[in-house]
């Protein structure tokens, strides 16, 4: 059986129930000769002749009334589990998602898609996982992760990817900052001290760049990998920070911070989702997808402070 090729199965089944090997041969598609050909390597697979000729056809072996029953069967659950596979349904699904977000986005954007997906598919779940540039790649081909959501401008370009939004970065300061007695100029910026979001593995690294680029060079005092920190660090400090326009109604201590226009040039924050082509045509990928889509179409994701 290791060396059968399961096709014959299907040809088995259509002599079987069409006890005639031409019709067999036209209902799969098949020449007369090859139907002939499949036929014979079938009878050497299970030594046993199978089919006999009757006067408007062939009847079956006792052999072949045994089997009958079970590679039909067999097919059938063949039939029904590739049709599964292609139809998903959201109201009954269990199914689990592994997402990778950066921190960003699982502030700003997970609880919108949380939201949607719950009203829609109450047995869906989702794993959440950082997202990692470096790991990016193999997690989506090897499917431990099967969706990325970030700021990822070098991503690997064979990957399917989507955009799902555009922003800016804003810089925040404390309330009643020193230097600061109004409209935050390129001077002032230039001229305080910064702490930078600088995750080597996003895009955000560019902020480090930008800086490195204002006259007088602006000093970076404080480097860390994630936002979350910035507004506590500004808030008792008098160091500026710039962080992207979505993150700031979510990030708490409002009260004790100001929000400002950044006055030098950056790139805009272009939000991707990347997948693999592996679960591309997936039907419960495709769904997801579509899903997250819709729920950034009716957020907005550049809501002002």
């Amino acid at each position: 059986m290791n060396d059968m090729d399961l096709n014959l199965l299907s040809t088995f089944h259509a002599i079987y129930e069409e006890r005639h090997v031409s019709r067999a041969a036209e209902r799969l598609g098949l020449s007369q000769p090859a139907m002939s050909n499949a036929l014979r390597r079938l009878r050497e697979h299970l030594g046993n002749p199978l089919f006999v000729r009757a006067k408007h056809g062939v009847l079956p072996t006792p052999f072949a009334d045994d089997i009958a029953p079970t590679i039909r069967q067999v097919l059938t659950l063949l039939e029904d589990g590739i049709r599964n596979a292609s139809q998903f349904s959201p109201a009954t699904t269990t199914r689990e998602f592994q997402l990778a977000l950066s921190d960003v986005a699982e502030v700003s954007i997970l609880p919108g898609i949380v939201q949607v997906c719950r009203s829609r598919a109450p047995g869906l779940k989702l794993s959440i996982s950082q997202l990692d540039r470096e790991s990016m790649d193999s997690s989506l081909e090897n499917g431990t992760v099967d969706l990325c959501i970030g700021y990822m401008p070098k991503a690997n370009p064979s990957l399917y990817q989507q955009a799902l939004f555009r922003t800016d970065y804003v810089c925040i300061a404390r309330k009643r900052h020193p230097r600061i007695k109004g409209k935050l100029t390129r001077e002032i910026f230039a001229d305080c001290e910064h702490a930078v979001a600088s995750a080597d593995a996003t895009g955000h690294m560019a902020l480090k760049e930008a800086l490195a680029l204002t006259e007088p060079v602006a000093k970076v005092s404080i480097t860390t990998p994630h936002f979350f920190a910035l507004p506590f660090i500004v808030a008792n400090t008098e160091l500026l920070a710039l962080c992207p326009r979505p993150l700031i109604p979510k990030i708490g201590v409002g009260r004790k911070l100001a929000i400002h226009e950044a006055p030098i040039e950056l790139p805009l924050v272009e939000v991707k989702m990347f997948w693999h082509e592996r679960v591309h045509r997936d039907s419960a990928h495709t769904w997801l997808r579509e899903t997250i889509r819709e729920a950034f179409a009716i957020v907005d994701w550049n809501e002002r402070s």
